[in-house]
């Protein structure tokens, strides 16, 4: 009975009721029939001539049904088929179209059974299938195939995984580099890569997520030179499918380091080199090996959003990754926009809470430096700068180590760039490197020794200071800036940046020759000026030695005196005391 509701399906479907006849009279060549085979052929011949005519709207639901589920049914659909169809392979050929659309429409039927049954046809019938015969069903055959693998029934998702597999292989075929032709592999990728970016890899299935994207790295993999149109929307994607095809222990261990007594910098490292032996890294240099400057242009938004808004350390890391890898293979490609990429590299590590990612910031931002001109990379040394010694730099530790950090990594990967804006960077260098200790650090150490060594801060710019080989002629040939800059800091809000303005001061008068300072009468002036305005006013009682030597600098390095009307020297720190009277800051001490 079963089969011969089916079978009553079929005929009405094709708009002959009186087939169903026809069709049992096939569906009944059993093993009975098949002992005499004579009787069985002969049975055969007859019902397949008189169904000749109704072939094209009985075989797509005929094809569909040898792979029902219920065994039964699908062996008596068999014997329907096998005796109705002498040549499958041609007459598939020729109704593929009519096929196609009858699965891909069982694909999402209501009924588990035709679902389950149209993905195993849709796996037998795709094999060998050329790109004319399947270009039209495409992108409808992943929107369903996609729906399936997420069914709710488990048989369902199974057999649609065979079909996935299938229609995998078929397209890596039709896109291979070395076999296919530009035309098709462009075409196939113009018809897929849409559908995949759009509906796979943001799928909320975490399953479905990791399909799409192995789909994804394997067509980048097999398409090679071809998949230059299609860089642009693949890049960006790329980037955000490397925290896709992350191993889930490893977050999750991140997650839980401290309890699982592995440090967080290891375990980040670690995360990040295995992002960069990931398929998904192969696939972004591929990309990278065929974009021209145009496409690097359109896809560069997108890029500087990841760098800053970017989910996930692998995708962060990646991104940043991406910029090295441009400045070594393709540097041109980098200079139109080094301003905009110095600036948002800078931004996005001073609001990176991961060690791993800010390196790999800084390390993009020295490799885009290199291209840079003297005057971008002095304006965005002087921004560095502006946020060092600005409230918000003189308050936040963070903000200031960042700085740190990336000047030392500019000064490491573009050498040659950064020594010709040396008037920008060594100010503040001379002044980071006598950054006083935080509190935290402070507290942290138990012995009065460790308490006298220099802070993380500190450590990061000595670190550059000695490797850009600064010495007294530089701090000679720059004493204008240096004075500069500490006149702007101990005029600042900031405790720490004064503290490191005085021990500068100290180290300028022991490491500038006499000499050399005479032949700079303003900047010693200053320097006077300086050491007189933390004694009184912003530096006493804070530290009792250092306040000692500085009071001893202003009396060292004075103003030049004056000769007054009656004879008498005045100097000329007494005179402007004469002519201000009493002040309020005056009358504050």
């Amino acid at each position: 009975m079963a089969t011969f509701q089916e079978l009553s399906d079929i005929a009405n479907n094709a708009g002959q009721p009186e087939l169903v006849y026809k069709l049992m009279e096939l569906s009944t060549a059993s093993a009975m029939w098949n002992t005499r085979k004579g009787v069985a052929f002969a049975l055969a011949g007859q019902s397949r001539a008189k169904l000749e005519a109704h072939l094209s709207e009985l075989l797509p639901t005929l094809y569909r049904y040898t792979f029902d589920p219920n065994p039964r049914i699908s062996q008596a659909m068999k014997q329907v088929w096998s005796a109705l169809v002498p040549e499958p392979k041609r007459a598939l050929s020729s109704h593929l179209s009519a096929v196609l659309a009858h699965l891909l429409e069982g694909i999402t039927s209501r009924e588990w059974r035709a679902r389950e049954a149209s993905c195993l046809a849709l796996a037998d019938v795709l094999s060998g299938r050329t790109y004319d015969e399947l270009a039209s069903e495409l992108t409808d055959m992943h929107v369903r195939l996609l729906r399936a693998v997420d069914d709710i029934k488990e048989s369902v998702r199974k057999v649609a995984l065979s079909a996935w597999r299938a229609l995998s292989s078929v397209l890596n075929r039709l896109c291979d580099g070395t076999l296919a032709s530009a035309t098709q592999a462009e075409a196939t990728l113009g018809l897929i890569l849409p559908t995949l970016l759009t509906h796979g890899i943001s799928h909320a299935t975490d399953e479905v997520r990791h399909l799409c994207t192995k789909q994804l790295l394997a067509l980048c993999k097999a398409a090679n030179k071809h998949i230059r149109p299609h860089v642009v929307q693949l890049v960006p994607a790329l980037l955000e499918t490397l925290s896709v095809v992350e191993d889930p222990a490893l977050n999750y261990l991140q997650m839980h380091s401290e309890n699982a007594g592995v440090p967080q910098a290891a375990l980040e490292t670690a995360r990040v080199a295995a992002m960069r032996g990931s398929d998904a890294t192969a696939a972004i240099d591929a990309c990278l090996s065929v974009m021209d400057a145009p496409q690097f242009e359109a896809a560069l938004p997108a890029i500087m959003s990841l760098l800053s808004r970017g989910t996930g350390l692998p995708t962060r890391a990646g991104t940043a990754r991406l910029l090295v890898q441009i400045s070594q293979q393709q540097p041109l490609l980098l200079v139109p926009h080094a301003a905009r990429l110095l600036r948002t590299l800078h931004s996005a590590a001073k609001h990176e809470r991961s060690d791993a990612a800010r390196s790999a910031y800084n390390a993009a931002a020295a490799q885009v430096a290199r291209g840079a001109s003297a005057e971008m990379l002095a304006k965005v040394v002087g921004e560095l700068r502006e946020r060092y010694t600005s409230d918000e730099g003189g308050v936040e530790d963070s903000t200031r180590l960042s700085v740190a950090a990336m000047v030392r990594e500019l000064l490491r990967g573009a050498t040659d760039a950064m020594n010709r804006v040396q008037v920008d960077w060594i100010p503040l260098a001379f002044l980071g490197k006598h950054e006083p200790r935080t509190q935290q650090e402070v507290a942290d150490a138990p012995t009065a020794a460790q308490k006298a060594e220099r802070g993380k801060l500190a450590s990061l710019w000595l670190e550059a200071y000695d490797e850009a080989g600064i010495g007294p002629s530089k701090l000679t040939l720059h004493l204008p800036e240096i004075m500069a800059l500490l006149t702007h800091v101990v005029n600042g809000p900031s405790w720490a940046l004064r503290r490191a303005a005085a021990h500068c001061l100290l180290d300028l008068h022991k490491e500038v020759p006499a000499e050399a300072l005479g032949r700079h009468p303003a900047e010693k002036a200053a320097m006077g000026e300086l050491a007189a305005l933390l004694r009184d006013k912003r530096w006493r009682d804070k530290e009792g030695e250092t306040a000692a030597e500085i009071e001893r600098l202003g009396n060292l390095v004075r103003p030049p005196a004056k000769v007054a009307a009656d004879g008498k020297v005045v100097e000329e720190e007494e005179e402007e005391e004469a002519a201000a009277g009493a002040s309020p800051d005056s009358a504050d001490m």
